[in-house]
């Protein structure tokens, strides 16, 4: 895997792989795409000036070249905290250690203290990511339930705290 911040001429990738995202997480966001079929990427836009994104690529042989299989977007708190805002990796690569490798070295590249929110309601990405705070964190980390902002109806999100 290659990992690498995402250039400006990249963004309409992460936009692409923005729209599998907000498939995957509106099972459990109770979220809907807008009228022309998109997903918003708010949160992608709004993160383009003040976080980082990166781009995770591999080369699957064949001739292709790199490709995009997942993302991550950090962004900083305001207490001097990271935020994971976004992680994700493409169904194909799932459960090959992509998402591991992805996961821990957005978190190396970002030292000090992090805070990493997940779905219970998503069982495997509630494993993945306490998988991933005992292998990043380990000298302990905590969890904490948060309302999801301006969504009451549904559960809240759960939020790693470590580093």
């Amino acid at each position: 895997m290659i990992l690498r911040p995402a250039r400006d001429d990249e963004w309409p990738v992460l936009e692409w792989l923005w729209q599998a995202y907000g498939h995957d997480l509106s099972e459990f966001r109770d979220s809907y795409p807008r009228p022309d079929g998109r997903f918003t990427h708010d949160h992608l836009d709004r993160a383009r000036g003040t976080g980082t994104a990166y781009l995770a690529l591999t080369d699957p042989g064949q001739g292709r070249g790199e490709v995009p299989v997942g993302f991550s977007l950090v962004t900083a708190g305001e207490r001097g905290e990271w935020h994971m805002m976004a992680f994700f990796v493409t169904r194909r690569v799932r459960r090959t250690g992509l998402g591991r490798d992805l996961a821990l070295e957005t978190i190396r590249r970002h030292p000090g203290p992090w805070e990493i929110a997940f779905q219970e309601e998503n069982p495997r990405a509630a494993s993945f990511w306490r998988r991933i705070a005992d292998e990043a964190f380990p000298d302990g980390w905590r969890e904490e339930r948060r309302p999801v902002p301006g969504k009451p109806e549904i559960p809240p999100d759960v939020w790693i705290i470590g580093g």
